[in-house]
């Protein structure tokens, strides 16, 4: 393992530890002032959870395509485009030459297929 994936797995583990521990806190706090367990504390953690994977996909997904859209923006050239389908599908590069010979442009359009795929604004 890199170096890189140790400290993101250490970063991760200590975000997800620190959500659990202020969890924890606030329930030993009710307990403790006024002897009774309550529930609530895991509700609100719940909607919190909830609520950050909602924003997170819709404003996330919408940030990326809007992204994707800004900066990614020149017109690929047919070798360029087929290149970037085969890393979509993950074509391994022993294969690449075979499916070269195969969707080339003698044998068939490969940019009407890339181009019904993908969206335009």
């Amino acid at each position: 393992m890199s170096l890189e994936a140790i400290l993101f797995q250490a970063l991760n583990g200590l975000a997800a530890a620190s959500s659990l521990f202020f969890v924890g806190a606030g329930l030993s706090l009710i307990f403790g002032v006024t002897r009774i367990i309550n529930i609530a504390h895991g509700s609100f953690y719940m909607l919190g959870l909830y609520l950050a994977y909602t924003f997170a996909t819709s404003v996330g997904g919408a940030l990326g395509f809007s992204a994707d859209r800004v900066f990614h923006n020149e017109e690929l050239t047919p070798a360029q485009r087929r290149a970037s389908f085969y890393e979509d599908i993950g074509v391994t590069s022993a294969q690449r030459p075979t499916l070269d010979s195969i969707l080339d442009d003698r044998n068939c359009r490969m940019d009407s297929v890339v181009r019904t795929i993908q969206p335009t604004l």
